[in-house]
């Protein structure tokens, strides 16, 4: 797991914006039970808590998972409430021109519902 670890903080090191890498590198450190960890790299990428975007709604599910997994169960409601709350707001916004697109919106926003 330690060259894992290396690899995706490297990988990240040089792909600062990439999701993916971020997403990997969090749900390591918390096989790695390295929480606070996984908690800042998350926290850092979540830049605008009112952009509905399906990254940020993502990574607050993400996120709320590591905060079950620390047990700050506190923190677990609260930003799960949030990702739903963009995700609603999100769904709002979605064109019912663009089904496929909505469709992915909604499958997401039945992810956090559940």
């Amino acid at each position: 797991f330690q060259k894992a670890e290396a690899y995706y903080e490297n990988a990240l090191r040089n792909m600062p914006r990439n999701e993916t890498v971020q997403s990997e590198l969090a749900k390591l450190y918390v096989k790695l039970h390295h929480h606070e960890k996984a908690i800042k790299l998350l926290t850092m990428t979540y830049c605008n808590p009112n952009e509905e975007t399906l990254g940020n709604i993502l990574r607050l599910v993400l996120l709320s998972e590591v905060y079950e997994a620390s047990g700050q169960r506190d923190m677990f409601k609260t930003t799960l409430i949030e990702a739903k709350r963009l995700s609603t707001r999100l769904l709002r916004q979605a064109r019912p021109i663009d089904s496929e697109q909505n469709n992915d919106k909604k499958r997401v926003t039945s992810a956090i519902c559940t």
